[in-house]
């Protein structure tokens, strides 16, 4: 045997627990980022509700509008500029409403 095998074998016996640890990881960081897009989302409804205006952040740009629809992975808005905004809500880093 060479010094290789024992090593080899701890790799194949600690594999298992690994891919778990990273599962388990890979889950709770999925559930800590989905509350900021539950408060992301609430903005964007609270903002199609009331008529107001509501301001988002997208890649470090800020886009001011009103929602007008929140559907099926994207908040579609107006603006005095534009008539029709449309946002990926998975790529909205923040919403601020007025």
């Amino acid at each position: 045997m060479s010094s290789i095998d024992p090593l080899r074998r701890r790799i194949v016996r600690d594999l298992p627990l690994l891919g778990l640890a990273a599962a388990g990881f890979g889950l709770a960081s999925t559930n800590v980022s989905a509350k900021p897009m539950n408060a992301i989302e609430q903005s964007l409804e609270n903002s199609r509700t009331s008529k107001r205006g509501v301001t988002v952040y997208v890649g470090g740009a800020s886009v001011a509008m009103v929602v007008t629809e929140v559907a099926d992975g994207f908040v579609i808005g107006r603006s005095q500029q534009y008539e029709r905004i449309v946002v990926r809500i998975d790529r909205i880093d923040a919403a601020m409403n007025s």
